[in-house]
């Protein structure tokens, strides 16, 4: 009879709403700071993916997954430099989709993808490159050293 009845106060309406309210609080305890807001807001600001990545060390020093909410529709950027940005911050706060946009990114081999060159370093024989042969350098294999320097 005993188990019957911590079974009904369980049910109880005054336990759920008791329950709600401490889990309402838990919620807010967790909450993001300002501080954190702040980096975010900053993060989401800046242009440059180099400095963004700067940003994110900050963020993940004092950040946690609930934070990230606000960034969770970034891992689908159409800009991979922004998108491994963010897909690095998560994984470094531990959540697996972070991972799977970097292993993403570099399994992507697709002509759609987009290419960053330097005009400065294309060089071919009549000293100006058309967009045919520019198009045919960047596509080309010699092109990745290029591309990875660029990411870095």
């Amino acid at each position: 009879m005993g188990a019957m009845q911590a079974n009904l106060t369980i049910r109880s309406p005054v336990f759920r709403w008791a329950w709600l309210i401490a889990g309402i609080a838990a919620w807010c305890v967790h909450a993001a700071t300002p501080a954190v807001n702040d980096l975010i807001a900053q993060f989401q600001a800046e242009s440059v993916f180099w400095r963004q990545d700067e940003i994110g060390d900050e963020i993940a020093s004092v950040a946690t997954l609930r934070d990230l909410s606000a960034l969770e529709g970034w891992l689908a950027r159409e800009d991979r430099h922004v998108r491994a940005n963010v897909a690095y911050l998560f994984a470094k706060l531990g959540d697996r989709r972070g991972f799977d946009t970097l292993v993403g990114i570099l399994d992507d081999y697709s002509d759609q993808r987009p290419i960053h060159y330097r005009p400065m370093s294309v060089i071919t024989d009549d000293d100006e490159p058309t967009e045919d042969s520019l198009d045919a350098i960047t596509r080309s294999p010699y092109a990745l050293a290029s591309q990875i320097q660029e990411d870095r």
